[in-house]
């Protein structure tokens, strides 16, 4: 067993070191292992000010100052094993706000954390690269569509009701075929939701034209007004019983207009992350 935490973003180096630390020695306590992740760019809408890391084209030149690896041949959701700084990584080119970045991991607990932060802010130098802080954690995620296992989803719902059904190939064999088989007309149950006058939260409940519950949020944003209405997730527990109108009910049971959309909020065919393929 593995646990990955750390930080959305870079914030200050006491900062990721105390968590770092933190983490660790709870990992070690329980005898698991630990996998630091941060982020050097988060694209948050919550202020137009918000600092958000290094940035794209200046992380992937870091990227490769650090690993070898070339940005241009290494394409969206490519994987490799590297060695930064005389210690094996795993790399990958995914992230969790649809932008163009990459990810770090580690392979076991045995990495040395402090180490690793201060050759990746002394590597990312002339990049520009500096800690900075966040002002929100999910907003481009959202706008992303990017699910989150145990907020938005959880093992109750196939892929084929999560709108994944693109990812499920059943000419080929895996672990779970069986059961996915004569699930690919099941009714998508995870949508997006735009409201203009309330900020969407886990505690708002979605219901129809005559006020039955049928679904939940499970994650919301307000957005700045220059970037439109506020938006969120939705889960749909009863397909059947959606109407043309459906509504928010808050737990102070007011009724909130909204409306459904599918997910993403942008960029659906991914070109933003596949800018450089």
């Amino acid at each position: 067993i593995c646990i990955i935490a750390g930080p959305c973003q870079l914030e200050t180096e006491q900062h990721a070191m105390d968590m770092a630390g933190k983490i660790q020695d709870i990992t070690k306590k329980f005898g698991v292992g630990f996998i630091y992740k941060t982020s050097f760019d988060k694209a948050n809408r919550s202020s137009i000010d918000s600092l958000r890391g290094v940035g794209i084209e200046q992380g992937l030149k870091i990227l490769e100052k650090i690993t070898g690896i070339k940005a241009s041949e290494f394409s969206y959701y490519s994987a490799t094993i590297t060695s930064i700084n005389n210690a094996k990584f795993y790399v990958s080119r995914t992230g969790w706000t649809g932008e163009k970045g990459f990810e770090i991991y580690s392979f076991d607990d045995a990495f040395n954390g402090e180490k690793l932060w201060n050759y990746l802010l002394e590597a990312g130098e002339e990049f520009g690269l500096i800690a900075s802080d966040i002002a929100s954690m999910h907003i481009r995620r959202i706008q992303a569509g990017i699910l989150d296992y145990g907020t938005d989803f959880d093992d109750c719902l196939n892929p084929y009701e999560l709108g994944l059904g693109n990812f499920i190939d059943l000419e080929r064999s895996f672990i779970g075929q069986s059961a996915l088989k004569g699930k690919q007309e099941s009714p998508l149950k995870i949508f997006g939701l735009t409201c203009d006058n309330h900020t969407p939260t886990y505690e708002d409940k979605i219901v129809n034209a005559r006020q039955e519950v049928i679904g939940s949020v499970s994650a919301g944003a307000k957005l700045p007004s220059k970037y439109g209405t506020n938006i969120g997730i939705m889960r749909i527990d009863v397909p059947d019983k959606v109407s043309d109108d459906i509504y928010l009910l808050t737990p102070d049971n007011k009724i909130i207009d909204i409306k459904l959309v599918k997910l993403p909020f942008k960029d659906p065919e991914k070109q933003i992350p596949k800018s450089n393929d």
